[in-house]
């Protein structure tokens, strides 16, 4: 059963001068679309986005793609809300819920196969499955369940900067393809501009 997802896009942006970082551009085209386009490759749907802040520039960035658009009314509270908006608006039948956020410049669909393959060969009664290199837990991530039952905290609370803890309860991590597939937002030479 494919795996469905859900993209967390409500953020401000306040360290970017509060400028939408999915919107950023590597290559003439933003990262989002970058993202998308892995989705689609990897066979991940449906796709559920979470806006919030910048909504009307995001949504614009969102027109022609198969996306379930979902607004959070309070994206100052933690991410963990958008969460619970985007799997409440998920429809049924999906094998586990990939979670990403919209500012990871690098990840391709061979990232997201290997993220799907590591979930499928997860150990029984593992609720999350998330990407790790060199010991660090990293992003995207795919739930098995919500809300699932082996997590103390809820898997994006408190409302840090990761918004995860190191590694819940319940979780298993697997072998991140690359270094830089995923991980805090950090700029790159090759990386055009702003978003219009």
């Amino acid at each position: 059963m494919a795996l469905a997802a859900v993209l967390l896009l409500a953020g401000a942006g306040a360290r970017l001068g509060h400028r939408p970082k999915c919107l950023l551009r590597r290559g003439g085209t933003p990262l989002l679309h970058h993202l998308l386009r892995a989705l689609q490759a990897a066979g991940v749907g449906p796709v559920v986005a979470v806006l919030g802040h910048h909504a009307a520039a995001v949504g614009a960035a969102l027109e022609g793609w198969p996306v379930i658009r979902v607004l959070n009314p309070d994206p100052q509270a933690a991410p963990a809300d958008s969460l619970r908006l985007g799997l409440a608006a998920l429809p049924p039948g999906h094998g586990g819920v990939l979670v990403a956020l919209g500012d990871h410049p690098w990840i391709d669909a061979a990232d997201l196969r290997a993220l799907a393959d590591a979930y499928a060969q997860r150990p029984p009664d593992t609720d999350c499955v998330l990407p790790s290199h060199g010991g660090q837990p990293g992003h995207p991530r795919v739930l098995a369940r919500w809300p699932a039952p082996n997590w103390a905290p809820c898997p994006l609370a408190p409302a840090a900067r990761s918004g995860w803890p190191s590694t819940p309860r319940g979780c298993t991590t697997g072998p991140r393809p690359r270094p830089t597939s995923s991980g805090t937002w950090t700029p790159r030479p090759t990386w055009t501009g702003w978003p219009a």
